[in-house]
């Protein structure tokens, strides 16, 4: 299962600009929290969500697809909102993220991390034998900077591994969103390749 978000970083959201019930099928769950500028909402039994505060809007979806369409429509809603208003509101990023846990076989979270580590030169460094290693790395691909983080599921207790992958875009004034949001699907077509290089190459 993956936790995908699309993510619009900028200033002077308000949940008055739109229309909650009408993101995620209407499907809004009973929970729903408006408090002054900030808004959170849950749909089909909180595997959907939409949360917003002055500077910054999440769109999530719990699927085992990666940046699944209805998370994509719904967040051509939101786009689409937004550039209606645009001279009211600042837009200066644009995120996908697609977070996901891999069971594992032969090693465990625990030692696949380490062994993308340089352990012996870090235990060294920290003077301590009982580290824990996790990788983190950028890059640039296309349209988008990638961060990708690689370490042990805590709530397996080091058994799993997890893998947090997030594509960032900066938005400048005359760009056009829904051609912003357009990259999600290349976000989904490389982290579904990266997936696959993540299970032959580590577990």
């Amino acid at each position: 299962m993956n936790l995908n978000t699309v993510v619009i970083v900028g200033d002077r959201f308000d949940p008055a600009m739109f229309s909650p019930e009408e993101f995620f099928g209407g499907a809004v769950d009973a929970d729903r929290i408006v408090v002054g500028p900030m808004a959170q909402f849950s749909y089909n039994s909180r595997r959907c969500g939409f949360a917003l505060n002055p500077s910054r809007i999440d769109l999530l979806e719990h699927s085992a697809a990666i940046m699944p369409e209805e998370l994509q429509s719904t967040a051509q809603q939101v786009v689409r909102s937004l550039e209606k208003i645009r001279p009211a509101v600042e837009i200066n990023g644009f995120g996908f993220n697609c977070d996901t846990t891999f069971e594992t076989a032969s090693r465990t979270g625990d030692e696949i991390c380490n062994s993308l580590a340089q352990m012996p030169l870090l235990e060294e460094i920290a003077a301590n034998s009982e580290l824990q290693g996790l990788t983190q790395f950028k890059y640039t691909r296309g349209e988008l900077v990638y961060s990708v983080r690689i370490e042990p599921e805590v709530q397996s207790q080091g058994k799993n591994l997890y893998v947090a992958v997030n594509g960032h875009q900066a938005v400048a004034e005359a760009d056009k969103l829904e051609m912003k949001l357009k990259h999600s699907l290349d976000f989904r077509q490389y982290v579904g390749g990266l997936h696959e290089r993540i299970r032959s190459t580590l577990l």
